[in-house]
């Protein structure tokens, strides 16, 4: 199974990107073409796949998301907080914004649901861009 980060926008919410532990701190960047402009920006906080040979929900399972920080190239940046729970989209407004680049980076994250030490990880199923 592979975890990379081009998982995150590939429009499969069955995908992720992975990384062990809270993730605090962890950023990914993403670039646009020069004159994009964004009004909205959002994640899936969490792994938002039902194991298709088990039947087990993952979502539950990993830590998750409750909060990040959204970053342009022009320093202007946004905390979004996020629900537990919520397995869709949640996006927030930032704008109309040129978007450039643009940075996310976690700031909080759930426990893990599972004792399982494998599960001591925090995904990303999808972000998305408005």
């Amino acid at each position: 199974m592979s975890y990379a980060p081009s998982n995150v926008y590939d429009g499969d919410s069955k995908t992720a990107w992975r990384c062990d532990g809270t993730g605090v701190g962890h950023v990914l960047t993403f670039a646009f073409p020069a004159g994009t402009s964004l009004g909205e920006v959002g994640l899936i906080n969490g792994y938002a796949k039902t194991d298709p040979s088990t039947g087990s929900d993952r979502y539950p399972e990993y830590r998750r998301i409750t909060r990040v920080t959204w970053t342009f190239a022009d320093r202007h940046s946004v905390t979004q907080s996020l629900q537990d729970g919520n397995r869709g989209l949640q996006l927030t407004a930032v704008g109309p914004h040129p978007a450039g680049q643009v940075t996310l980076r976690i700031d909080a994250t759930t426990k893990p649901g599972s004792s399982d030490s494998s599960r001591n990880a925090v995904l990303i199923s999808e972000v998305g861009f408005r």
